[in-house]
Parts: C-alpha cells; sequence; structure tokens
C-alpha cells in the first residue's frame, strides 16, 4: 500500500526538520515555509493532508527567535502551575470526559460538545476521541473587561459580547447533527432515484 503523503508549513525551520524525522517513516513528508515550498518538496502530486501552522508569520532574526522562545517557556511554565492548581482543587479534563462517557452510554446519539475555558489542545484531542462534536471555546475577558472588575464580572462581559457569535456555533452545531444532516446525501439519492424510476414508467407506458 503507497504510503498518503502530506505537506507540512511552517515559519520555523526546526518545525519543518523536526516534522521530517519523525514523520517521514509513515509518510511522504513535504515541508516548507509556503505552499508552494511543501508541495515542490513532496516532489509530485497533490499531497492528502496539510499540516499548517496557525501562529504562521515571518520570524526573521535571532533575537525575535529568542524572545518568542522565551515567551513560550514562560507559558508553559505558567500553565503547568495553572495545572497544578486545578489538580489540587479536584479538577481535571478527565471529569469532563467522564461525563462524555456518561452521555454516550444513557443517551447513546445525542451529540454533545465541550464547553471550556481551560481545555487545551490535548484535551481537544481526547475530546474528540470520546467522540464529541465540538470544542467550542467560552469567552474569555479582554484587558479592558477586566480593568476595575473581579474576574467573574469580566467573565459575564466577555460571555454577553460574544453570545450571538455562540448562538450561531450552537445553531450551527445542532443543525450539522439533525437526522436530515447526517442522512441527506442518501436521502438525496434516494428521492432522485425515485423520481427517475416514475419517469422510466411514465415513458415506458406512453410509448407502448
Amino acid at each position: 500500500m503507497r504510503k498518503r503523503s502530506l505537506c507540512l508549513i511552517d515559519d520555523e525551520e526546526s518545525e519543518l526538520h523536526r516534522a521530517r524525522a519523525n514523520l517521514s517513516e509513515h509518510f511522504r513528508v513535504g515541508v516548507g515555509a509556503t505552499i508552494a515550498k511543501a508541495i515542490s518538496d513532496l516532489g509530485s502530486g497533490k499531497p492528502d493532508l496539510f499540516l499548517l501552522d496557525m501562529y504562521y508569520g515571518p520570524t526573521t532574526s535571532q533575537e525575535q527567535r529568542e524572545l518568542v522562545a522565551a515567551g513560550r517557556r514562560r507559558f508553559l511554565e505558567a500553565q503547568a502551575e495553572f495545572r497544578s492548581t486545578l489538580e489540587a482543587c479536584g479538577q481535571s479534563a478527565e471529569g469532563g470526559l467522564s461525563l462524555a462517557d456518561d452521555i454516550r452510554r444513557d443517551y447513546a446519539g445525542v451529540p454533545f460538545a465541550f464547553f471550556t475555558r481551560k481545555g487545551t489542545l490535548e484535551d481537544a484531542v481526547k475530546a474528540f476521541d470520546k467522540g464529541a462534536d465540538a470544542v467550542l471555546k467560552k469567552p474569555d475577558p479582554d484587558t479592558s473587561d477586566l480593568s476595575g472588575r473581579c474576574l467573574d464580572d469580566a467573565y459575564d462581559v466577555a460571555f454577553a459580547r460574544r453570545k450571538n457569535e455562540i448562538f450561531i456555533q450552537l445553531e450551527r452545531l445542532i443543525a450539522r447533527n439533525t437526522l436530515w444532516a447526517k442522512h441527506k446525501a442518501w436521502a438525496q439519492g434516494f428521492i432522485m432515484g425515485f423520481f427517475f424510476l416514475i419517469l422510466k414508467i411514465l415513458w415506458d407506458h406512453l410509448t407502448r
């Protein structure tokens, strides 16, 4: 069986090398700082998948790269400290994932989504493995929301500002999981097949 192919587009040379070193055993890998370079690096044909860097943009100088690395390190340390605080208070992603198991067992077929402020990318991956239809982010306050307010009040302001956006996300999620949406292609095919069958019967009857 042929190897699947993928292209990674990332602005960090080290990430491109890292991906090639770790993924080439299982995939044909093309990497580059642009789509064109990654396609060219792949060699031939279109990839089966594009992997795109989210925070993509040129960091041209060594000084900029060092600033980003130092900021990332501070973020990871703060995140680890926050996770430790959550665990000390008895909160972890395992609690929500356990709820997902209960929903799947007792309400099979009803879609579910996670609504989280604390979730990480790793949590989202686990959520989708559990069968979640989406992972939605609770609104976080910006600095102006925090000014002169306690955190709960700032959360209220942030949520109120984004309530219409959240409503649209939820409506789309529910619509995507209706019986019609899930079986739309099959239903349309059945209707078209039935329609052409009736036309054929009428045609055969008229041409006798």
